[in-house]
């Protein structure tokens, strides 16, 4: 009995553990450090160009890359060079971000977001739950509209549980990955993206309530946590750079995407790697933990059955 006391005492710590690895809420990623970059293709970018007394008239701006490079890391403050570069401009800024929060700040205040990576330590949580998370803002301004509580997926396969092709980058295709979706609520808006994708001048008339709103999602790499692709935009391309959409690209059997990845430094969960034990390990650690303490507690009840029954 002393030894089954002890394996049940062993699993209750064990548990007590395993609850602090899923709630670890340090959001830089083992990999931030100067020198680290990654650089994003789209189809075209589109901005306001005027608005005038009878409506919105927006410019392509063209193909282009969007990038970001770590120029410095002290702390949870990182600093980063980004560059927007389409087919009628190219412009470079500094920002500062903190990289627990996510929050773009200058002398001290928060003016934005930019999601370019998350913590998938504490996002998602464990499998396999889907659920919205609280009192978290994705986008700060969009068009006048805040974005928040986004839903978060658990790490999932595209290929298997998706039925879609793997998440294409410049890399190599990517299949485990965590989706963060978010809706915004003023659903006038749903009009808006319809005129702007027909081109030329959206009137303001046609701005009025539609169901269905709009909604963003960005994929992550399940392995660095890294964005790789989505309907992406943050408050750099809206409040600096002026972007309020991108032209959607995607062919058959594909996710649906603004943007994606086309070159980093950073180690990506790469199809052609293989197996990856330590991900598969890293995504169901708590489920393999139980399964290892109930075997052993499984065994440790048989042995001390079989001594009383001697």
């Amino acid at each position: 009995m002393k030894a089954l006391r002890n394996l049940v005492t062993i699993f209750i710590l064990f548990l007590l553990l395993s609850v602090l690895y899923v709630s670890h809420v340090d959001a830089q990623p083992y990999w931030l450090r100067r020198g680290v970059y990654a650089v994003y293709r789209f189809e075209d970018a589109y901005t306001i160009k005027s608005i005038g007394e009878f409506g919105w008239e927006f410019e392509s701006l063209g193909p282009g890359v969007y990038r970001w490079e770590v120029i410095g890391v002290e702390g949870n403050i990182a600093r980063l060079n980004v560059t927007l570069v389409t087919k009628k401009f190219s412009r470079s800024l500094e920002v500062t971000i903190d990289t627990e929060t996510m929050d773009l700040v200058e002398d001290g205040r928060v003016w934005g977001k930019a999601w370019l990576w998350i913590d998938v330590a504490r996002l998602p949580p464990s499998p396999p739950t889907i659920k919205a998370v609280r009192n978290i803002t994705v986008i700060r301004s969009w068009l006048g509209e805040e974005f928040k509580n986004p839903t978060v997926s658990r790490i999932h396969s595209v290929t298997k549980e998706g039925g879609l092709k793997p998440v294409r980058t410049g890399l190599g295709p990517v299949d485990m990955i965590v989706v963060l979706n978010v809706r915004g609520k003023r659903t006038e808006i749903t009009c808006f993206i319809k005129m702007l994708n027909e081109g030329g001048i959206v009137p303001k008339t046609t701005i009025h309530h539609s169901p269905g709103g709009v909604g963003f999602a960005w994929e992550y790499d399940a392995k660095s946590g890294l964005l790789l692709s989505g309907f992406y935009i943050d408050d750099i391309l809206t409040q600096i750079f002026n972007i309020v959409k991108f032209e959607a690209m995607g062919g058959v059997g594909e996710g649906g995407y603004w943007m994606y990845l086309e070159d980093t430094n950073v180690e990506i969960g790469l199809m052609e790697v293989g197996f990856d034990p330590i991900m598969i390990i890293k995504a169901n650690f708590v489920f393999i933990l139980l399964g290892i303490l109930a075997l052993a507690f499984i065994l440790a009840f048989v042995r001390e059955r079989s001594r009383w029954g001697s």
